[in-house]
């Protein structure tokens, strides 16, 4: 059966994305208008503390499986036209436990979806292309370097991101629906 564990009233006015890490500790989430996430307790909802960095608001978040990394992408689009466009970082990287940043991923703005891979190694991100970095879709990144992989371009971008439980395929839902 269900039931209620614990309520929060106070400075939140809504949540736009939120994640549970793998071992079910720790709830991810960030609200509306924010650009920072919060880090609460499950057991308990005490806020263990926050990640810091973005400018705008956050609309994705991703534990890792190891549940070492948390992936934040944020909604920055209103920077793609600007001169800090390239070296703005849209999807950053955390450790968990530091709350510290460990990895920028750049090229993709107005972030729709993140996923890391079964291991842990690499992150899948959706959204729209900076201007001439390449084709808006999915791109893939090292997760703890940030660094560039590949991309696979999409007609939409996917609002939702699956990679299969042996890492071999991704999962990308938009229209069409594909797998790589």
């Amino acid at each position: 059966a269900v039931k209620e564990v614990w309520q929060h009233l106070g400075d939140l006015l809504e949540v736009r994305t939120i994640a549970f890490s793998p071992d079910g500790r720790f709830i991810a989430f960030s609200g509306i208008g924010e650009g920072s996430i919060r880090l609460w307790r499950t057991q308990d909802g005490k806020n263990i503390g926050a990640f810091r960095g973005h400018k705008l608001r956050v609309m994705a978040l991703a534990f890792s499986p190891d549940g070492r990394l948390l992936a934040s992408g944020s909604s920055e689009y209103a920077e793609i036209s600007g001169p800090r466009a390239k070296g703005e970082a849209y999807v950053r990287v955390w450790d968990v436990e530091t709350r510290r940043e460990v990895a920028r991923c750049v090229g993709l703005v107005s972030i729709s979806a993140l996923c890391f891979s079964p291991d842990s190694t690499l992150l899948a991100v959706s959204g729209l292309s900076v201007a001439g970095s390449g084709p808006s879709g999915v791109r893939l990144y090292n997760a703890r370097t940030g660094e560039f992989m590949r991309s696979f371009k999409t007609e939409f971008v996917s609002q939702a991101l699956a990679f299969s439980p042996d890492g071999r395929h991704l999962f990308g839902a938009a229209n069409p629906m594909t797998v790589w």
